[in-house]
């Protein structure tokens, strides 16, 4: 500029000096001849060349110049100026001569500024240099209409100039300029020196910049530049070498799109930028890309050049770009001449956090930094398998040298996993320049020892160069990529070479723990090689659990589809996983091993496959073989079987054929055995058995296969009933057409000789859907019929008929005729039945059914019904008479049927739908009985509309007494809850007791064997069947019931019971059981699990009982009340289980004079029942355990019963005073017997006893020990004998020490023991109990006492055959407490034995006996016997 002002300097002195030369010195003449040197003189500044047209001067103090041109050293127009005006105040050059030019106006000035493609401006070297600062002009310059013409290679702009400068304070000027017109004005003032030292301000309402979007484009990569730069005040300072800047400038609406990479982004800029002193301030630049909002905030120090520093920060709430998402991103930074650093830079990113620091040197040129990321995951929306995982603490190294970039990070802490793998730690050291990649070193660590090295290169061709290893590396992502799922470890040395686009690889592979496509492999290797996008495998084995596969052969990859030239071979592998993969399905019906030989030629779409199979030891379809061979080959869409032979447990089958690509099917098959038996049916209802042969072809389609062929066998079994002889032919050839013929025989089940005669022609059309046909049947067997379609109905007979199926051709229906003799239903006999009707669409019309119990009797024994049924609406309306019938048929299909007898008359009339039945009847019974109990007559009839049954009256009567009844049943009751049309439906039954009597009870209890008395009184019965309701009163006064198995009857019972809904109030009941008497009183609930559900006492007075197993005296005040409870069955975690209620049973029981009677231990299981118990137990006087063949004991003590019946809790303890136990038909003495309850939790005691008995010269004792189920007996004697040898001597009744021999006697001696053991038993039982005797027995050999000893001589004498063979009864009784009297015989009452004992103590007793024999011979005997316990 320095230069310009000097040029313009010297032009306005050099006009000047012209001036007054020529008004003072020359004439006006000369002027022109100065223009030439005035030309001279004014190019000596420049490089280049100004002319001038002409000068005008008018005399006066100025002067124009015409058309001034300024060109450049090559002769281009810098500058033109059609017209200079020069105003001169001559008289100012006294002072100092250029100070004479006064003020000069350039009118329209043009201004030509270029750019060349070098970016070098024309102006650039214009002026010449000079080392003068100042400048000749003092004057007042003015510019009127110029114009500022820019070129550049962008484009031009013409840029309207005017204003002044004025040189009045020179060396400084005057700026006074304006650039542009309207709105878009840029003011520029100040005052500065040819130096550009001063004070310059621009200044601008608006500003567009739209017209410049081409230097935007090109400068700064911003297309399409559009908004404006408004309110613009700059004020620009340069002061001793110092420059400074202060003011403001908004950016409104700055627009523009930026090419990143391969897209473009829009940008738009808002806000304002201050300046201070050189010290800039931005508050609020929000920057919007791609319509996401950026802000800025942050600050500038400029006012030190050397030291210039800045710090700020950038936010953003959303930041999405090319599928990354940051939130939340905040980015502090800070610089100044030196470095730039970023500190805790933070960002949300896929549900993580994002953390890092970094640092630039400037001077360095070298990039520092560490990166944090925390549970960050990167989704990819279109393969969500494909997302990353990523924990991790990187280092980062970056420094940028003259030629190259050079490249370290390494990670303190990862955890990346992609597609199930986890690389735990990755490293690399590499640089990037213009020859490409670099990788000096690469590693990454995954699973628990997977390791993966490589270094190499990648230059900017593509062409790959890297080597590494990889040991048990996983290989999941590898195949996810490729689209298939699995899992291994993969180990190999590797080197690839190629490019990029057709990457060369050549390596030993070796796989362990592998699985892909659903095959486990345990171990693979083998060379695989890639070289010009043909893939070699050779000998590549993979051992699987079971067997193993070798692959080699050739991939193609170079066509636009694969072409493969393979070989498998499989030998000894499961094949379950094999066609698992085939299927795509896990559970598959096909087991076995498999052995296969495949040949694979051909693109994946056309391929030749050709191989040899062998299948063995497996199942398919549930069924088992033993072998599967054969040849196949598939070409062009064709599979063909070659002598597929199928050999399997329960059939052989062959197979030739063809299956087309199109599905269409050419075998043929030949079956043999067929087991039906182990066809996959999954109809439980059907269970076949038998073998079936055929032989025929399979042809039409696979969607729609057809069969033609011959089908037989021998013997067929449905559901366990048996079809024999059977044979026919089967002709499916499609949809219209598929001819059954068959025939076959059905032998009766209990008469195989016979049989009925079954022949079935029908046509089964599955276009049409409907069958057209005839099966006839002669002499078939009804019972079996059933039980082939389970129909558990106790009906026999034989049948003969027709089934005709559409014999009129479509929609004809099928009729049924069909007749049976000597028919049997649940022991009822009908001579005669009949069956005709017909189906028609939906519609079952029954025009005759009849039973007739006797022929040629029409008027009594006579059952009829007819009507229709619409099966599909599952509509009827039907009709059924009876006439004096056998009343039994109403109950005769139930399962457990009560009796009924007597002549029935009934009328039904049924119609509607299953959904909405009606209907009425009535029925009449005569001189009959229901379930034993005998009526006169029974009437009842009954009507049925809007789902209700009702009950019109049912009157049942006997002699004088009678039961009424009727009410209304709703059929909802009979309903599941959540099938129920109302909710609250209840039944509504009233029954009339007054003319009732005990006598019923029989029909309602099998329990009770007869019942007498009168009742009164009506019972309501509501609810529901599983929550009935009972309201009203009953009462009985002076009634008898007997039980069964109970020998005292229930006399003199009065009952007082009210019913009130769900609660039963017993006001009184008692009843004389004996002498004593048994009475109750309370309350219980029907259903309820409240604390106030039941209240009752139960109290025995002397009450006597008498059974087979009890007889006895019993007194008792037990009362049934709820206990509060906690379930631990329910308890859950350390939550207290809760609190329920269940009955508790507390009192007193005291027995008196019992006899037990108990051949066994009892079965006592755990049941289900939970009752709170709180039981005491006394045993009083002569309690006698007591069975002829196993014990005879006398108890006392007592138990306390507590706990409940899950886990009872017993204390107490039982203990016998004397007593025998017989064992092997030897009585034992007891010494000592107890019963005491050691585990808590069972009803059961543990037994302690101990006894002895003489055998011949040996005393033996006895021991039983443990708890009743597990008694653990032992055995000894004295002498010493072992167990063995004493079971065998009293099993055999005698002296067998030293002997194996098993005599005829001894045979005799088992029989007995068995017969006492069996029959004998009961009847010494009964006749014991009878007479009241404490000992009746029987048995063999000598006549012997009862007492406790016998004289050795006569133990060890051998007995007579007679003797052996002789029977002997023995019967005692204690006459009081301590003395017995005893009598035995024999049978024929030739030997006899009286005797007599006396217990002076438990220990000591004196004992007397004489015997009779058939002379009447007589042994006296004494003793006093003294037990002695150890």
């Amino acid at each position: 500029m320095k230069k310009y002002f000097r040029f313009i300097a010297f032009l306005i002195v050099l006009l000047s000096a012209g001036y007054i030369f020529l008004v003072h010195t020359v004439m006006p003449k000369y002027i022109r001849q100065s223009i030439p040197e005035a030309e001279r003189i004014a190019s000596s500044f420049i490089n280049g060349s100004i002319t001038l047209k002409d000068i005008t001067w008018n005399g006066g103090l100025s002067a124009e110049v015409g058309q001034l041109e300024v060109k450049d050293a090559q002769g281009q127009k810098v500058a033109e100026i059609p017209r200079i005006i020069v105003h001169l105040r001559p008289w100012l050059a006294l002072d100092k001569g250029a100070r004479a030019v006064s003020r000069v106006e350039l009118v329209r000035p043009q201004v030509y500024l270029s750019m060349d493609d070098k970016q070098q401006w024309n102006m650039a070297k214009l002026l010449k240099p000079s080392d003068s600062d100042e400048t000749p002009f003092y004057g007042l310059l003015e510019i009127s209409n110029g114009v500022m013409h820019v070129a550049m290679p962008q484009g031009q702009w013409d840029i309207p100039v005017s204003g002044t400068v004025n040189g009045g304070a020179n060396p400084k000027f005057a700026l006074g300029l304006r650039l542009g017109s309207g709105v878009d004005t840029l003011a520029v003032g100040g005052l500065v020196t040819t130096k550009g030292e001063g004070r310059i301000e621009l200044k601008s309402d608006k500003l567009a910049l739209a017209p410049y979007a081409a230097l935007a484009k090109h400068y700064a990569g911003v297309e399409e530049l559009k908004g404006d730069l408004s309110k613009l005040a700059l004020i620009y300072v340069n002061e001793k070498g110092k420059q400074r800047y202060s003011g403001e400038v908004n950016l409104a609406g700055l627009e523009g799109k930026m090419q990143l990479g391969d897209a473009k982004h829009s940008l738009k800029l808002d806000g304002q930028v201050r300046a201070h002193d050189s010290y800039l301030n931005i508050s609020s630049l929000e920057a919007v890309v791609d319509g996401q909002k950026l802000a800025l905030e942050g600050e500038a120090d400029l006012r030190d050049t050397d030291a210039p520093s800045a710090k700020g920060v950038l936010t953003a709430d959303k930041l999405a770009y090319e599928g990354y998402k940051l939130e939340k991103l905040r980015l502090p930074f800070r610089g100044d001449k030196k470095e730039i650093i970023l500190e805790n830079v933070a960002a949300a990113y896929g549900g993580g956090a994002i953390k890092g620091n970094a640092t630039y040197s400037l001077e360095e040129k070298v990039l520092t930094g560490d990166l944090e990321l925390k549970d960050v995951t990167h989704v990819t929306p279109d393969r969500p398998k494909d997302d990353v995982h990523i924990n991790a603490k990187l280092a980062l190294l970056a420094k940028v040298l003259e030629d190259k970039l050079q490249l370290h990070a390494a990670t303190e802490v990862m955890e990346l996993e992609w597609r199930g793998l986890k690389i735990n730690r990755m490293n690399m050291d590499g640089a990037v320049d213009k020859n490409g990649l670099a990788i000096d070193h690469f590693s990454a660590f995954a699973g628990e020892r997977g390791v993966l090295l490589a270094t190499g290169n990648v230059n900017k061709a593509g062409e790959l160069h890297i080597e590494g290893r990889m040991t048990d590396f996983p290989i999941n992502p590898v195949l996810a990529a490729a689209g298939k799922e699995g899992s291994g470890l993969c180990s190999t040395g590797f080197a690839v070479g190629g490019k990029l686009t057709a990457p060369e690889f050549a390596g030993v592979l070796q796989l362990t723990q592998a699985e892909f496509m659903e095959q486990k492999i345990k171990e693979a290797h083998g060379f695989v090689a890639l070289k010009d996008n043909q893939l070699t495998i050779k000998n590549f084995r993979a051992n699987m659990e079971q067997g193993h596969h070798i692959v080699s052969g050739l991939v193609d990859l170079r066509g636009e589809e694969p072409y493969v030239d393979l070989s498998l071979e499989t030998y000894g592998v499961h094949i379950e996983p094999i066609m698992a993969l085939i299927l795509g399905k896990k559970d598959v019906p096909v087991t076995g091993n498999l052995d296969n030989i495949m040949q694979v030629r051909g693109t994946t779409s056309q391929p030749y496959v050709y191989g040899e199979v062998h299948a063995s030891d497996g199942s398919a379809m549930e069924q088992l073989y033993n072998s599967v061979d054969g040849r196949y080959l598939y070409d062009k869409g064709t599979l063909e079987l070659e002598d597929f032979l199928i050999k399997a447990f329960y059939a052989d089958v062959k197979l030739d054929g063809t299956m087309a690509d199109d599905g269409r099917l050419n075998f043929d098959m030949v079956a043999k055995n067929v087991d039906l038996a182990h066809l996959p049916i999954k109809d439980e209802t059907i269970d076949l058995g038998g073998k079936v042969n055929a032989k025929g072809h399979i042809g039409g389609r696979i969607t729609a296969p057809t069969f033609r062929g011959d089908v037989d066998s021998d013997k067929v079994l449905i559901n366990g009933e048996a079809l024999t002889e059977l044979s026919g032919t089967v002709d499916g050839r499609g949809l219209p057409y598929n001819m059954f013929k068959v025939s076959f025989k059905q032998p009766y089940k209990h008469d195989p000789s016979n049989y009925g005669l079954y022949t079935a022609d029908v046509n089964l059309n599955l276009q049409e859907k409907y069958m057209q046909g005839k099966v006839q049947m002669l002499w078939g067997d009804i019972g079996g019929l059933l039980r082939m379609a389970r129909m558990d109905y106790d009906i026999n007979g034989q049948m003969q008929g027709l089934l005709d199926f559409c014999p009129q051709g479509k929609g004809s229906g099928l009729n049924i005729s069909i007749t049976a003799d000597d028919v049997k239903i649940h022991e009822l006999n009908y001579s005669h039945m009949e069956l005709k009707g017909n189906i028609k669409k939906t519609l079952l019309t029954l025009d005759e059914v009849k039973l007739q119990e006797q022929d040629g009797i029409t008027d009594r024994g006579l059952i009829t019904a007819g009507g229709q049924i619409e099966l599909k609406e599952q509509g009827f309306n039907l009709s059924m008479q009876a006439f004096k019938a056998n009343p039994a048929i109403v109950t005769a299909v139930m399962k457990d049927p009560p009796e009924i007898k007597g002549e029935m008359d009934m009328q039904v009339q049924l119609a509607g739908t299953v959904a909405k039945p009606s209907g009425k009847g009535s029925l009449e019974i005569i001189n009959g009985s229901v379930a034993g109990v005998g009526v006169d007559k029974l009437n009842a009839e009954l009507a049925l509309k809007n789902d209700t049954i009702k009950l019109e009256y049912l009157v049942a009567s006997k002699d004088a007494y009678s039961v009424k009844a009727s009410g209304d049943i709703p059929l909802d009751v009979f309903r599941s809850k959540e099938q129920r049309r109302n909710p609250r439906s209840q039944m509504n039954i009233i029954m009339d007791l007054n003319e009732a009597r005990l006598g019923i009870l029989p029909a309602l209890s099998k329990m009770v064997e007869w019942g007498v008395g009168e009742t009164n009184g009506a019972v309501r019965l509501a609810g529901t069947l599983e929550e009935p309701l009972l309201y009203g009163s009953l009462k009985i006064v002076d009634g008898a019931v007997k039980i069964k198995d109970l020998d005292t009857a229930l006399e003199a019972i009065n009952l007082d019971v009210d019913f009130q809904g769900n609660t039963v109030l017993l006001r009184n009941v008692s009843t004389k059981l004996g002498k004593g008497t048994l009475s109750a009183e309370g309350s219980y609930a029907l259903q309820t699990t409240e604390k106030d559900a039941y209240k009752l006492h139960i109290k025995a007075d002397n009450a006597e009982l008498a059974s087979q197993i009890f007889t006895g005296r019993i007194n008792s005040e037990i009362e049934i009340v709820p206990q509060k409870y906690r379930d631990r069955k329910k308890a859950k975690g350390n939550v207290p289980p809760p609190v329920e209620y269940r009955p508790l049973i507390k009192g007193q029981l005291k027995l008196d004079d019992v006899v037990v009677n108990m051949p066994t231990v009892p079965e006592m299981g755990e049941g289900e029942s939970n009752f709170g118990l709180d039981m005491k137990v006394e045993l009083g006087k002569k309690i006698h355990l007591y069975n002829s063949y196993l014990y005879d004991i006398w108890l006392n003590g007592g138990i306390h019963i507590k706990g409940s019946t899950l886990f009872p809790i017993v204390d107490g303890t039982i203990k016998a005073d004397k007593g025998t136990i017989s064992y092997l038909r030897t009585d034992f003495k007891l010494q000592k017997a107890g019963l005491v309850w050691v585990e808590p939790g069972t009803f059961l005691p543990n037994v302690n006893l101990e006894s002895t008995a003489r055998f011949s010269r040996y005393r033996i004792y006895m021991k039983v020990n443990g708890p009743v189920e597990k008694m653990d007996l032992v055995l000894t004697s004295d002498p010493p004998l072992e167990r063995n040898t004493i079971v065998r001597m009293l099993t055999l009744q005698r002296d067998t020490a030293g002997s194996n021999e098993v005599t005829s006697e001894d045979m005799n001696n088992l029989m007995t023991v068995g017969l006492q053991m069996t029959v004998l038993g009961d009847v010494e039982t009964w006749i014991k109990q009878t007479l009241g005797l404490d000992q009746f027995r029987i048995y063999t050999g000598k006549v012997r006492s009862g007492i406790g000893f016998e004289s050795a001589k006569d133990r060890s004498q051998d007995l007579t055959t007679d003797e052996r063979n002789q029977y002997n009864v023995l019967v005692s009784k204690y006459l009081n407490n301590n003395f017995m009297f005893g009598y035995t015989t024999s049978f024929d009452a030739l030997d006899r034995s009286i005797f007599g004992q006396y217990d002076i103590s438990r220990h000591m007793n004196i004992t007397y006996s004489r015997s009779y024999d058939m002379n009447d011979k007589t042994d006296n005997w004494y003793g006093l016997e003294y037990k002695i316990t150890f």
